[in-house]
């Protein structure tokens, strides 16, 4: 008897050790097999894909220094050795100099010799060292999915600057899915597209129609904008003491050190006196927020203005650049070209649909992006 299962269980053991290596085979045999259209990831916003130039580095990073920093005014100013004005003074000017780096000029151009977006123009068999480091989760993770099923010379990734207007985001996805079927010899692509790239894909449709396209999958895309947008273009910013707590304990990337303090700053009301500030910078000093941080560093993203639900836009316009659209003249007719987009976007699937794309939508997002906004 004890033979018997010695065996059977040599038998399980057996099976179990090869069961992975036959699906592997099974799944490169599929990619191998694969003879179907390509198919083009086309990702959502990328706040670390923006790096310097120079140096690589990220463009958008809070470091926590900047946090600690931030931490101490406001400790200071429970015990009243600063005031209200200083303590605004010194979060404008952090708050400039974090989020200058991703902004655009007065007529909505990114400053492209200061951060750089990489892109891969070809099908993924011609970046091996990128996909050997691929990820299993997010766009990368669907990117490393779609190279398992069809193969690295079928799938492509388009990775875009954000900041541009959908018209140019548009542009250069038409570029890369004309390559996609020059490169693979067929007449159509599949798109999968994730958060705003469901805006992109959408403008695409609107720009340049459907005709080469076969399908859409669209993964929590933000083809009709996005709440965060609509509520932080219109001023309607509200913070909670918890959720501020909560964002700060993310970014210290499990700093010991910043983490002591952060408990011994909540247990004096910092973060309390914090919210406070804040919530008193949306109502008694945004347009002095809106003067030194909000226009210049999110107003000037048309790639924002994309993300703005319709029933938003307008207000949103007006609360921005409100008093100052003859500095804006030719950023504000870009915006008015970006909600034609917008306002177009049913109309957009629909004429996709009745054409014979077939599309698809699934959303899963759990929690509000930086959620300080009235309806997160």
């Amino acid at each position: 008897m004890k033979k018997v299962l010695s065996v059977l269980l040599a038998i399980v053991m057996i099976f179990t050790i090869t069961v992975p290596a036959f699906a592997a085979q099974k799944t490169a045999t599929a990619a191998e097999n694969y003879d179907g259209n390509p198919v083009i990831i086309v990702r959502g916003i990328d706040f670390a894909g923006l790096t310097y130039v120079s140096s690589g580095k990220k463009a958008l990073d809070v470091s926590a220094s900047t946090i600690f920093s931030a931490l101490i005014d406001g400790f200071m100013g429970t015990l009243g050795l600063k005031d209200k004005q200083t303590i605004l003074d010194g979060a404008f000017l952090a708050a400039k100099e974090i989020f200058e780096p991703i902004a655009c000029d007065k007529e909505g151009n990114p400053y492209s010799d200061i951060v750089s977006m990489k892109q891969y123009p070809e099908s993924m068999a011609n970046y091996p060292e990128f996909v050997a480091t691929l990820p299993d989760g997010g766009e990368e993770g669907i990117v490393k999915t779609a190279i398992d099923r069809y193969g690295a010379e079928n799938t492509y990734f388009f990775t875009y600057d954000w900041r541009k207007t959908p018209e140019q985001i548009a542009d250069e996805l038409h570029g890369f899915v004309e390559t996609a079927r020059r490169n693979s010899g067929k007449d159509k692509v599949n798109i999968i597209c994730a958060s705003m790239g469901g805006m992109v894909t959408t403008a695409y449709f609107y720009y340049y129609g459907t005709y080469n396209v076969e399908s859409a999958v669209f993964l929590s895309g933000a083809q009709n904008g996005t709440y965060v947008c609509g509520d932080a273009l219109n001023g309607r910013i509200v913070f909670e003491t918890d959720t501020i707590l909560n964002l700060i304990y993310q970014a210290t990337d499990d700093n010991l050190f910043l983490r002591l303090f952060l408990g011994i700053f909540d247990g004096l009301g910092v973060f309390d006196f914090i919210t406070n500030l804040t919530n008193d910078i949306v109502t008694d000093s945004f347009d002095e927020a809106n003067d030194k941080v909000l226009r210049s560093c999110f107003g000037t993203l048309c790639g924002f203005w994309a993300l703005c639900p319709d029933n938003d836009f307008e207000s949103g316009v007006e609360t921005i650049f409100g008093g100052h659209e003859e500095e804006y003249p030719v950023l504000l007719e870009k915006i008015e070209e970006t909600k034609e987009f917008v306002f177009a976007t049913e109309e957009t699937l629909v004429a996709a649909k009745e054409s014979g794309v077939k599309i698809s939508f699934v959303s899963n997002y759990n929690s509000g992006l930086v959620p300080v906004y009235e309806r997160a």
